[in-house]
């Protein structure tokens, strides 16, 4: 489904292993040119812990190209935001899905409709080209893609092991012959997180490499056909200064990333908070003004005149009491 509320495919069809896709490639240009994208100003930054891995992200786009880009898990966006606008940024024909019940579980906690009302409203805001929801649990989505159909997968659902492995065993034929994995999570290890434990056993099957900051986030080459995309990984994994390189960098990114985000979070409450006191001030002007008119009325009223000779008895009562206050005055006018 659209924001806008139009429906989507009923199937999402199976990418061709026969186009040809020069932009997917991994050489010296191209890797400038991603991490230049890194560095993109974000078009949408939701408060989220992965705000720190949208470089990678950005980057992945840049170099993948991914004609579909699927996540498990959205929540409030911020993941899914980022791919939208990164292949917005390049001129990508991309179609982004994503999926979620927007329910939570028992890892993210379990959450109102607020969430994803939130969420849909970020997709009517910032009405992505080609981006798609479907509100459904994961394996029941899975029936919505054909095999083959998906260029770039985000896996960030339940996190127990169970869970994740059954993710990725049910969305790995989906994937097409050039397909691409991340799994996010990869370094935590308490309250039954289980991918760290599906990621070892990756990493013994696929090209892989692993960004440590931020509870991690593991890339997993799983395309049938041979890639530059796959040779890199390798080297990065298999070379330790390399990798240190590539995490530091980064981590480094995603931290500024991450503090540009609380800056302007703060900013924009601040300028919430001045026009709530702007507004305030409006009110408070017009009902003193109201208040001013009003008490006029009153004095210019045929009764306050008729009355007046009461209120002067009251004031020379006033001034006759023991402990009258100096320069108070005998009659209200």
């Amino acid at each position: 489904m659209r924001a806008t509320g139009a429906l989507g495919p009923s199937v999402f069809e199976t990418l061709s292993s026969d186009e040809i896709a020069p932009e997917a490639r991994f050489d010296v240009t191209a890797l400038a040119e991603a991490l230049a994208q890194s560095a993109a100003p974000l078009q949408t930054v939701v408060t989220s812990a992965w705000v720190e891995h949208a470089p990678l992200l950005l980057s992945l786009i840049s170099v993948l190209r991914p004609r579909r880009y699927v996540e498990l898990g959205s929540y409030l966006g911020m993941s899914f935001a980022t791919a939208c606008h990164g292949a917005d940024m390049l001129g990508l024909s991309m179609e982004s899905v994503a999926i979620d019940s927007w329910k939570g579980d028992e890892f993210a906690g379990y959450y109102n409709e607020d969430v994803f009302k939130q969420f849909t409203n970020l997709l009517r805001e910032k009405n992505f080209k080609g981006a798609y929801f479907i509100r459904s649990h994961f394996d029941s989505a899975s029936s919505c893609f054909a095999n083959s159909s998906i260029d770039l997968l985000h896996i960030d659902g339940n996190h127990s092991y169970e869970s994740v492995k059954g993710d990725f065993e049910c969305w790995l034929p989906k994937m097409s012959d050039r397909g691409v994995i991340l799994l996010h999570d990869t370094m935590v290890r308490d309250n039954s997180f289980g991918v760290w434990k599906l990621w070892q056993e990756l990493e013994v099957c696929y090209p892989t490499f692993n960004l440590t900051h931020a509870y991690g986030l593991g890339v997993a080459y799983v395309g049938r056909e041979p890639s530059d995309v796959a040779t890199a990984l390798r080297r990065l994994r298999n070379n330790e200064l390399l990798s240190a390189t590539v995490n530091a960098f980064f981590r480094d990114i995603g931290d500024a990333r991450s503090r540009l985000a609380r800056l302007e979070g703060e900013r924009d409450q601040l300028a919430h908070e001045r026009d709530q006191l702007a507004h305030e001030r409006v009110t408070l002007k017009s009902d003193l003004a109201r208040t001013r008119s009003e008490l006029s009325a009153i004095r210019t009223s045929a009764s306050w005149k008729l009355t007046k000779p009461y209120r002067c008895i009251g004031a020379l009562i006033k001034d006759s009491w023991p402990r009258r206050k100096t320069g108070e005055r005998s009659c209200e006018e």
